[in-house]
């Protein structure tokens, strides 16, 4: 016998706007042989995770909720591989906003005395942007 859950709005409106989306997109992007890619970095909470910059190399950014912790943390997913982006200093939560075509990405983070700070990482090498965004 199998199991099915019930669906919560949350995930009926989720499935309505990938149908949706799917109907809109289908006859120009996969009429060209484009295809979709679920986007779930390992350890995120499923469902809590958003793309928010792509570039031509379709190096994708974006930010998860770690499922142990519930904080927030941004990534980058390139070549099917996912990184993890962690800012230099203590921090609750980060986000990573947008990448650009030499894969340099911005993004934001939270310290432990509540302060946001801006970065850019670029190479392996993060440059904060320190004070209240």
């Amino acid at each position: 016998m199998s199991r099915v859950r019930n669906l919560g709005i949350k995930d009926v409106c989720g499935l309505m706007a990938l149908l949706f989306l799917v109907i809109l997109t289908w006859p120009s992007a996969f009429g060209q042989g484009l295809k979709m890619t679920l986007i779930n970095p390992p350890g995120s909470k499923p469902g809590y995770t958003v793309a928010s910059g792509v570039n031509k190399s379709l190096q994708v950014v974006g930010t998860y909720i770690v499922a142990t912790s519930g904080y927030s943390q941004g990534f980058l997913y390139s070549a099917g591989k996912y990184t993890v982006l962690k800012p230099p200093s203590t921090y609750h939560a980060a986000s990573a906003s947008g990448i650009n075509d030499t894969g340099t990405i911005v993004g934001a983070y939270l310290t432990s005395n509540n302060r946001y700070h801006g970065f850019i990482y670029s190479a392996g090498t993060y440059t904060s942007r320190r004070g209240r965004l």
